[in-house]
């Protein structure tokens, strides 16, 4: 993946048409979005994941009452 944004940063100097821009433009920016939107969903498993593990073995959460 490194490789293909020092490749796109070596692209982008030729001087190509603004159409070429535009397109690389768009496919970065679906690129950042789809990486949010599985972090996104993978944080979220994690964390029911654990939640579910919790409930499952018994474990409760320890209040801390102090006065």
């Amino acid at each position: 993946m490194i490789f293909e944004w020092v490749n796109l940063g070596f692209n982008l100097q030729d001087g190509h048409d603004t159409a070429f821009y535009v397109v690389h433009g768009v496919l970065i920016a679906v690129n950042v979005i789809l990486g949010l939107v599985l972090g996104v969903l993978g944080v979220r498993g994690l964390l029911a994941s654990a939640a579910l593990t919790k409930s499952a073995t018994g474990i409760k959460e320890r209040k801390d009452i102090s006065m």
